[in-house]
């Protein structure tokens, strides 16, 4: 399995293999996040000063004028990279493209051929969770370098366990997504097709069907009209879904001590424990249908 996770993370970094798909994917975290906060800048300072210029000592006045500069790390790091779902889809797009290149191409029944058909599914596994943390850290690196050329800075009285642990549960959902982006191509392993559910999920169109649903459902409870143990269940389901979970973190590491947000489900230990519950069954649930239909598979 080494040498698989070897050869992917070399084609990931090299231009000549999947255009070092790396590379590809940290211009277009600079593209975005960079033009998120220039163009953030650029609104504050023409609202306080009426003109479309913009300084850096604008940025810096505006930014602590709206609490800006005041904001721990976490909180500015998750507005930027999870209020949007920008990272869900891109972390989500970058295991797809290695997954559909070596199925359409032929490469991955080559490479089951030499190292075993679960092996080669084990590997992709353990290489979304590389992935995952590399295009996080590169992500945040982005991100705060910006904040510095715009000198908006930040506050530094965050606990760094705290900040830890938010690190920590961010980079699992972000993986549970990318296991579940995994699973839809073994399953469809059509690229087209793949692409527009992964879209479709990492925007959180599921969570709002199911949230849609269960605000129905409790509706429907408040008439008496017998959906309260309905409300409780597609509550709960809701709220363990791996973009709802990412949307509430987007509001930094204080979100982890709030109390958990199932319906009909005490969970102690608040957030922190309905975000590890809810990317865990996910996560588990995709990985048993990449290891159980995967290899089955004709390539």
């Amino acid at each position: 399995m080494l040498g698989l996770l070897k050869s992917d993370l070399y084609r990931i970094f090299n231009p000549n293999r999947l255009r070092g798909e790396f590379f590809g994917c940290f211009v277009a975290l600079v593209i975005i996040i960079g033009g998120a906060l220039g163009f953030t800048a650029f609104m504050l300072s023409r609202a306080s000063t009426g003109s479309g210029l913009v300084t850096s000592q604008d940025a810096a006045e505006l930014a602590s004028e709206f609490n800006l500069a005041l904001v721990h790390p976490s909180a500015f790091l998750g507005s930027i990279l999870l209020d949007g779902a920008i990272l869900n889809i891109v972390t989500m797009f970058g295991v797809v493209v290695v997954a559909c290149t070596d199925f359409r191409d032929g490469f991955a029944k080559t490479l089951m051929q030499g190292y075993g058909r679960a092996t080669y599914f084990l590997e992709k596994i353990v290489f979304n969770a590389i992935w995952t943390a590399l295009v996080l850290l590169a992500a945040c690196l982005i991100a705060i370098a910006f904040a510095a050329i715009l000198r908006f800075p930040l506050s530094l009285d965050e606990d760094p366990l705290h900040l830890f642990a938010w690190l920590a549960l961010t980079w699992l959902g972000l993986w549970t997504l990318t296991l579940v982006a995994l699973a839809i191509a073994v399953l469809i392993r059509r690229t087209g097709a793949v692409n527009v559910a992964i879209i479709f999920i990492g925007a959180g169109a599921i969570s709002g069907f199911f949230d849609l649903f269960a605000e129905l459902c409790r509706v429907f409870s408040e008439f008496k009209l017998g959906a309260s143990s309905m409300y409780a269940a597609a509550g709960s389901f809701a709220e363990l879904l791996p973009t709802n979970l990412i949307s509430r973190l987007a509001l930094g590491s204080h979100v982890l001590f709030e109390p958990a947000t199932t319906p009909g489900l005490a969970l102690p230990g608040g957030l922190a424990t309905q975000a590890l519950l809810g990317f865990c069954i996910v996560a588990l649930f995709s990985i048993a249908i990449i290891l159980t239909k995967g290899p089955k598979r004709e390539y």
